[in-house]
């Protein structure tokens, strides 16, 4: 059977609080602070080897033992309790420790439930392809003492990958325009991904279908009243005001075929009627005149929505913060106002793409507008910190975006890293991918789009406003417009998109 590729790193540990005897270990860790890795009593870290055990994933085949390491840890004559422990690594420093001043060492920091066999796992998530790296585990006690694990595996990640595969098309969904969204079920928890609305030449849609990776089919579910395009859709999990856990999608803003019309209205999907019901007047999107071609995406318990074009066809800056919970209260005031992107009005755009890591949203490219005329293509890339505490939510410049700048691109973010690709760039319909790695701030190119109709049995590629979300390590693009000269203009066609 073939052997699968997992990164993470498995640490148990054992707290013993008497004197303990072991037939095999390793000397003590000695190094870098010659007393950190002693508690006030005097007792040591000390680790046995890798146990002999076989690991299997869900669907029963075994784990390439390479990319795990079981270090079986524990303390002699300890009196201190431990209040962190976690992995420490580098790609740079053969015996990494937690240390934040050098950019090559990365710590998975934070006090973490053990589960029953007292294991943890670290995910080590934002290595590149075929790079060689250096892992540890450590304990830090309530002395502040700190011990770490002498045994250092040393291994490489896999090469990408980064080939695209087709996949089921939508039904009757030959258009572009449209929304995506993913959503884990309340019903059987698992995650979905989601497409609806958007356009053809004929006009404007207002149904939506769900995506069921696993099976890789597509389910028709309830649509919304207002048939429209180049809206924006959302997701969010929260705890209501009871305390119980939620999660709940939403759609809305929008124009009409012409795009003279833009809409306000705000629609909440409830999974068990399966139905979109329009939220009361409280609840509207709070710009009264309406946006279209927005951005929306959702950070912990709040959704945002920004950027986009306004009635008189000007770009907007303004982004916009949505509370449900406040949404579920009887006079409740769920929007507010937050920084603009780029904290200027500079910036301000419509058509950008969106995608969050690691609770960061990431928002780029798109095109200025003027009376309904373009006046500039983007290729930056702005990190939004949400707000914390006292502290207002704000923008950070990242890496540009490394090719053309562009509007009606793609974007979605796959285990902790972004993909940006497709698009227009004001003369040429765009068919490239490109991976975004926050953790390092720079981009690598993918493979090109897999996806169009053929034309002298050249198989077309380039496509502008399409759709695309991430579920778990796969990427989802489809649907768009390839232009007038092809047949048919307009796609219903879905890709799947796997990095590793």
């Amino acid at each position: 059977m073939k052997k699968k590729h997992l990164f993470f790193i498995i640490f148990a540990i054992t707290i013993l609080f008497t004197s303990c005897s072991k037939s095999e270990s390793y000397s003590f860790f000695r190094s870098y602070f010659p007393t950190s890795y002693l508690t006030r009593k005097g007792a040591e870290l000390e680790t046995t080897s890798p146990s002999d055990r076989t690991f299997k994933d869900q669907n029963g085949e075994e784990i390439e033992s390479a990319y795990f390491a079981l270090v079986e840890g524990e303390f002699t004559n300890i009196g201190d309790s431990i209040i962190q422990y976690g992995h420490c690594w580098s790609t740079t420093n053969p015996n990494p420790y937690i240390n934040s001043k050098d950019t090559s060492t990365f710590s998975n920091l934070g006090a973490f439930e053990m589960s029953e066999d007292l294991t943890f796992i670290s995910n080590i998530g934002n290595l590149f392809p075929e790079t060689p790296f250096y892992v540890r585990s450590y304990v830090i006690t309530n002395n502040l003492d700190t011990g770490y694990n002498q045994n250092v595996l040393c291994d490489t990640t896999l090469a990408p990958i980064n080939e695209w595969f087709v996949t089921s098309s939508v039904s009757n969904h030959v258009r572009e325009g449209s929304v995506s969204f993913t959503m884990v079920s309340t019903i059987d928890n698992k995650e979905y991904g989601y497409v609806g609305l958007g356009k053809d030449a004929a006009g404007c849609y207002g149904d939506f279908w769900r995506y069921d990776p696993e099976t890789e089919n597509w389910q028709q579910i309830d649509g919304i009243g207002v048939k429209r395009a180049e809206a924006v859709a959302l997701s969010i999990n929260y705890i209501d005001r009871n305390g119980q856990p939620e999660t709940k999608a939403y759609v809305g803003t929008g124009e009409d075929l012409s795009g003279n019309t833009k809409y306000d209205d705000w629609y909440e999907y409830n999974e068990y009627t399966n139905a979109w019901v329009p939220t009361t007047s409280y609840t509207h999107f709070p710009k009264e005149d309406g946006i279209s071609k927005a951005v929306a995406f959702s950070i912990g318990n709040k959704g945002y929505v920004g950027t986009g074009s306004s009635t008189n066809n000007n770009a907007i800056p303004t982004f916009y913060e949505f509370d449900p919970v406040a949404a579920d209260s009887i006079g409740g005031k769920p929007w507010k106002t937050i920084a603009s992107i780029g904290n200027s009005s500079e910036y301000r755009r419509e058509n950008a793409v969106a995608f969050v890591i690691s609770g960061r949203a990431f928002v780029g490219t798109g095109n200025n507008l003027s009376q309904g005329v373009t006046k500039e293509y983007f290729n930056d890339l702005w990190m939004l910190i949400p707000e914390q505490g006292l502290s207002s939510a704000y923008w950070i410049k990242r890496a540009d975006f490394p090719v053309a700048a562009r509007t009606e691109a793609v974007g979605f973010g796959i285990e902790q890293q972004g993909y940006i690709g497709l698009g227009y760039d004001g003369t040429n319909f765009m068919q490239d991918f490109y991976r975004y790695d926050p953790y390092n701030d720079v981009w690598f190119q993918c493979a090109d789009y897999k996806q169009g109709p053929h034309l002298t049995n050249e198989h077309v590629q380039a496509v502008k406003n399409a759709v695309g979300f991430g579920i778990g390590e796969k990427g989802f693009v489809g649907t768009g417009y390839h232009g007038e000269e092809y047949y048919p203009k307009y796609s219903n066609e879905f890709w799947i998109y796997r990095p590793w």
